[in-house]
């Protein structure tokens, strides 16, 4: 017999994967949507609270008074490939980052304050860190600002700084860049 205090908490892999999959046909048929969110000429039919559960830059809009009946969203920092790809995200649950779009998809999710998308992106640049993509990841976190590239792909640079100096694009460095590369050598 179990006491009054049981409680039993059930975590269903297959149910997640259902609602994922049923968001998925949503996304395709894009029945029931409540906003658009407009990329360059592309108009996207979305869900205000899958925006909002993903998004903190959507759940600050769609909470904003000045917001309160507007329905349409356009958004110019960010490609319309990419927003593609971050709401198939969203709705699915697949991630398909590449090391043609993780740049911009970083950026794209510290925009719109995507914790799981940037986290991701982290992870895959994690995984494919090489001597020939190190110094493009370097100069593209630091040219969108983004900490987490640039605080896990310095160490990386620092380790091989000698093979790295006679790459074209190491004098893409910046002066003061260069100048702590020469100081850790010595």
């Amino acid at each position: 017999m179990a006491s009054e205090d049981s409680t039993w908490i059930a975590f269903n892999r297959r149910h997640v994967m259902d609602i994922f999959q049923c968001l998925g046909k949503f996304l395709e048929s894009e029945e029931l949507h409540d906003t658009i969110v407009v990329v360059g000429n592309t108009q996207f039919k979305c869900y205000k609270p899958i925006l909002a559960a993903h998004s903190g830059y959507f759940r600050t809009a769609f909470n904003s008074k000045l917001n309160e009946n507007k329905n349409i969203y356009r958004l110019e920092e960010i490609s319309c490939e990419t927003f593609k790809l971050i709401r198939h995200a969203m709705h699915t649950g697949c991630t398909i980052v590449t090391e043609d779009n993780v740049i911009d998809l970083m950026k794209a999710a510290d925009y719109l304050n995507i914790p799981f998308l940037e986290n991701e992106c982290a992870r895959f640049i994690q995984e494919v860190l090489s001597l020939e993509n190190c110094l493009n990841f370097y100069l593209s976190g630091k040219h969108f600002n983004s900490e987490k590239v640039k605080n896990f792909v310095w160490p990386f640079i620092l380790e091989n700084f000698y093979s790295l100096c006679h790459r074209d694009n190491f004098l893409d460095l910046s002066t003061n860049d260069l100048l702590k590369l020469v100081q850790s050598q010595i």
